[in-house]
Order: C-alpha cells, then structure tokens, then sequence
C-alpha cells in the first residue's frame, strides 16, 4: 500500500521522477486515516479495551488506504 507522508514537506528527494519521493517529517497518511476513523469510531459503544479500538482504527485505515490505491493510476 502506498503510505506516503500526510502533510509532505520540502522539495522532492527525485525532481525528475513520475512520482516523486518527499521528504518525510511528522505523521504517514496512514497514520492520518487511523486518527480520523479513530474519532467516529469513539462514538460507537462496545469498546472494553484501547487496543481494539487503536486496532480497528487502523483497519479502517488499511482498507482506506486500498481503495485509495485502487483509483491511482501508479
């Protein structure tokens, strides 16, 4: 799955590339979709222990980041 930075800062590290590779600093996109899946999922009752929550979280995360994937033309 192609989990590039959320918030890319800097110039690309190849210039001349289709898909350029930045930079990383601070949080992946997957990162971002779990924290964003994170707050709808504490709405719903039936959690008794964090990680499974964290583990849903980034689930959903995973599954976003595949369809996500699915509509790139890479």
């Amino acid at each position: 799955m192609n989990n590039e930075p959320a918030f890319p800062v800097g110039i690309p590290a190849d210039a001349n590339s289709k898909h350029p590779k930045y930079i990383q600093v601070g949080m992946t996109i997957r990162q971002w979709f779990a924290g964003q899946a994170l707050i709808g999922l504490l709405h719903r009752d039936g959690y008794n222990k964090w990680e499974y929550l964290a583990n849903d979280a980034y689930a959903v995360a995973d599954a976003m980041l595949a369809e996500r994937a699915k509509k790139q033309e890479y």
